[in-house]
């Protein structure tokens, strides 16, 4: 069913948060705040706060005036939201472990993990969190948190939690490096693998068209591998890991461009002779610009890895070995 009168963004936001608050009555807060996300990415975040606890879900009203100018009604959309609710109380009664987060090191000195993100993009940002610097970029913390039926979140680590914790940036790092073995392990695929794993999902595909694709991409992607880890979520944080670049360059036998194809994974393009860095640097562009989320950028810039593992930004000897490297364990 059609909207009979359409609303703008804004008419959208406030009759949305008028009828959230109307549906709870006094029983819940409903608050509207910006939130910021990956790439400086500014989102409106409807919360909806039970008034003994501190936890509780976020909504973007982004996404759901989306879901209005497809037909949707308010009152769907409150509705959907309100069931979200429910169902995520239903599933998380154990809430008040997140309440102590906050105040809780020695659980997060195990579940801390890095993520990957544009250090220029995300400068506003990078003031609220620690962080430290990997050639254009910015190593960032966050903490994984288990919930009942098995469910898996994370929460970024902020400045505030650094002193609720009473530590340094340094210790973040050596807690997430200790972890990293079992949180970020890597996966190295040829990319003729992947997309056979994508396009295998797909309900129209045949033998025929993927035997098409795969002979395309031989001939047009020799040797090129896909670089992530095992949730294929914040997988280009596996460049940080120069014993894994150093082992990845003993297999490919030679040095190769590191294409940041997203925040989630990498391109690994063995330096065979046939492709220019300038050129590579232009196609990244290019796909970021007509392709990837804003969100999910992470650079468009290209990196080099020579026999040590390092990575570099293409054209640079720079190293960062010193402020941003580790091994992984």
């Amino acid at each position: 069913m059609s909207n009979i009168i359409a609303l703008d963004y804004e008419q959208f936001k406030d009759e949305l948060i008028k009828g959230l608050t109307s549906f709870y009555d006094g029983q819940r807060k409903v608050l509207l705040e910006k939130i910021q996300r990956n790439n400086d990415i500014i989102l409106d975040g409807i919360i909806i706060q039970k008034l003994t606890t501190t936890a509780c879900p976020t909504f973007y009203v982004n996404q759901f005036f989306t879901e209005y100018l497809k037909g949707s009604t308010l009152s769907d959309i409150i509705k959907k939201i309100a069931c979200t609710v429910s169902q995520e109380e239903s599933v998380n009664g154990n809430i008040s472990f997140l309440n102590d987060f906050t105040f809780n090191w020695e659980y997060v000195k195990n579940n801390i993990t890095f993520r990957l993100i544009n250090a220029t993009q995300n400068e506003e940002y990078l003031n609220t969190v620690p962080h430290r610097p990997f050639c254009d970029l910015a190593v960032i913390y966050h903490c994984y948190v288990e919930v009942p039926n098995g469910l898996v979140g994370t929460i970024r680590i902020s400045n505030e939690h650094l002193k609720n914790f009473e530590v340094l940036e340094e210790d973040l790092f050596e807690a997430a490096k200790n972890n990293a073995s079992k949180k970020l392990s890597p996966v190295c695929k040829p990319i003729a693998e992947v997309l056979k794993g994508i396009i295998s999902k797909c309900p129209d595909a045949n033998e025929e068209d993927l035997s098409n694709l795969l002979h395309y991409n031989e001939q047009m992607c020799p040797s090129m591998y896909v670089l992530s880890n095992e949730d294929n979520h914040y997988g280009a944080t596996s460049i940080i890991f120069y014993d894994y670049m150093k082992t990845l360059h003993e297999k490919i036998g030679r040095n190769y461009f590191v294409l940041p194809s997203s925040i989630h994974e990498v391109i690994i393009v063995p330096d065979n002779g046939n492709f220019n860095g300038n050129e590579l640097k232009h196609l990244v562009h290019q796909v970021n610009t007509n392709e990837v989320p804003i969100e999910e950028i992470l650079s468009d810039e290209v990196y080099y890895v020579k026999d040590d593992g390092i990575v570099r930004l293409y054209g640079e000897d720079t190293s960062y070995f010193s402020t941003a490297f580790c091994k992984l364990l």
